[in-house]
């Protein structure tokens, strides 16, 4: 590698990119400075070795979990295991497409190769990054199950997954099993603290020439992310910064989107249609791109090496929400989040449409589930909750929801999430109207039919609930028997769908021969 090939990997990394295992051989070469090893990474590598060098296994297949922090240096821990253990064990990423069945067989070959003897071959070492538990589960017995058929020792360790997962609370996920858990926090001990702000001298005498800025997430991260210090660093880059410019508002999107949408991105494709930059030959991209930037939008994006797409990200998510936070002072998110569906050159861009409008989608509608390690459960997705909080939100959340449904091409759960956002704000006609445009889309799909039964029960329940009259005309009666029958009917449309959930039991009050009554049905709720 030339010298500037090594001083880009290098500030790419330190800038917020996630590290390559170029990073460590250039480390071990002496070709860059070294990484940073933190505390957890000392104490994961004790459970680790104590695990190795025992003469006998406890069992043939152990495992060791990391959780961090969303971008505290996890990753880099789980990498360092890897890379400091490569000639001691055999060593694996697991990739997140990959089907358990595929991994189980190349893990295996990984483990005889070369070898003689199934009951004397090195350890692999698994990395799974962010799998969930089922994933996870399904990989340990497809293992266990080819031990039991070939027979191997049971007290020989044969793999050891190194599970690594972001969380909200990592310290908390370490109660149930500490011996074989760690975790990476933004909070640094005394120790690590010296060792970063060493670093940050050392990368400011090597890169003279550069924006101390431009290190800002790792500036951030030996800070601890302290809210303030965050906060004063991205004011001053917006200060600076045209607000009318089409590079700031593509700074808005990128910060809506990674706000809002875990590991979300914009294709350089999409950047160039949209600023009106000739399409370049790939691998050169990203360099037009950056040439088109503002200094203060080259020190907030970063390119994504993830997969072989040209992408680019706000640096780090904290940093993504905090623009995104002082942008809204002045511009609510409403109004980003509209004028990134109105956008018809992004919308429509050809280039890796389909995973952008995915993108888009998860904006509008994934909902936030502590199950799923976010922060809380959300009733809409957290855009909406937040849009819901302005001024007239509940109309902007409606107009918004609207035009996602148009600018992602009738998506069937949009409608039913407006549905939902209809009915529970009393605006059961047009919560049916939607409900009903969902079921036309999905005919059987049970949580949208679900929906539909929703819209209704929550409409026979606020016109009971808000009846004045202590005997109500007999067409108000009918109307409200005639919504708890439609009610009960696509309920039990949804319930005879192929997919069922948990039966709970419900009542509707009906008015009947003069008086009220109860009949009790069994409803489905998604």
């Amino acid at each position: 590698m030339s010298e500037d090939e090594i001083k880009e990997t290098e500030l790419y990394f330190y800038h917020g990119g996630k590290i390559n295992w170029i990073n460590f051989w250039l480390a071990d070469k002496h070709k860059c400075g070294v990484i940073i090893e933190r505390d957890t990474y000392k104490e994961a590598s004790g459970i680790l070795d104590n695990v190795n060098h025992r003469r006998k296994a406890v069992r043939p297949i152990e495992s060791l979990k990391i959780y961090h922090h969303l971008s505290s240096g996890g990753s880099t821990v789980a990498r360092q295991m890897l890379w400091s253990r490569r000639t001691k064990v055999r060593c694996a990423v697991v990739k997140q497409s990959k089907e358990v069945t595929t991994v189980c067989e190349h893990a295996v070959k990984l483990r005889e190769e070369n070898e003689n003897d199934k009951n004397n071959c090195l350890p692999v070492l698994l990395l799974l990054e962010d799998q969930n538990p089922d994933y996870i589960d399904n990989l340990r017995r497809h293992l266990e199950n080819v031990i039991a058929i070939k027979k191997i020792n049971p007290s020989v360790l044969c793999f050891i997954l190194l599970i690594c997962n972001r969380s909200n609370d990592p310290e908390k996920m370490c109660w149930a099993s500490p011996s074989q858990t760690v975790a990476v926090t933004h909070k640094l001990s005394d120790q690590e603290k010296f060792l970063f702000l060493e670093k940050i001298d050392q990368l400011k005498f090597q890169f003279k020439d550069l924006d101390f800025d431009f290190i800002l997430t790792f500036v951030l991260m030996s800070k601890e992310f302290q809210p303030s210090y965050k906060k004063y660093f991205i004011k001053n880059i917006l200060d600076k910064i045209d607000h009318s410019s089409l590079i700031t508002r593509l700074i808005r999107f990128g910060a809506l989107l990674n706000c809002y949408v875990k590991d979300s991105y914009i294709s350089v494709s999409h950047c160039e249609a949209y600023l009106g930059i000739a399409p370049t030959v790939r691998g050169a991209k990203y360099h037009a791109f950056v040439d088109n930037l503002s200094d203060e939008a080259k020190l907030i994006f970063i390119r994504d090496n993830s997969t072989h797409i040209e992408l680019i990200r706000i640096i780090h998510p904290l940093v993504a929400k905090e623009i995104l936070s002082q942008l809204s002072v002045n511009l609510p998110q409403s109004s980003i989040a509209m004028e990134l569906l109105n956008d018809d050159v992004l919308i429509n861009h050809r280039f890796d449409r389909d995973q952008f409008l995915k993108t888009i989608t998860a904006l509008f509608i994934r909902r936030n589930k502590k199950s799923r390690g976010d922060p809380e459960d959300t009733t809409f997705s957290p855009l909406i909750q937040k849009v819901r909080t302005e001024r007239d939100g509940v109309q902007k959340a409606v107009d918004l929801m609207e035009a996602a449904f148009i600018a992602l091409g009738k998506d069937a759960y949009v409608a039913q999430q407006l549905a939902r956002l209809l009915y529970t704000n009393e605006r059961f006609e047009e919560a049916l109207q939607w409900a009903e445009q969902a079921k036309s889309l999905s005919p059987y799909d049970t949580f949208i039919l679900d929906t539909l039964g929703q819209v209704y029960k929550w409409w026979f329940y606020h016109l009971y609930d808000t009846i004045e009259e202590k005997q109500p005309s007999p067409e108000m009666g009918v109307e409200i028997i005639s919504i708890a029958l439609k009610g009960i009917s696509a309920f039990r449309v949804s319930e005879q769908t192929p997919k069922k959930e948990t039966l709970i039991l419900k009542h509707f009050i009906l008015w009947r021969g003069g008086c009220w009554l109860q009949a009790a049905e069994v409803l489905v709720r998604s």
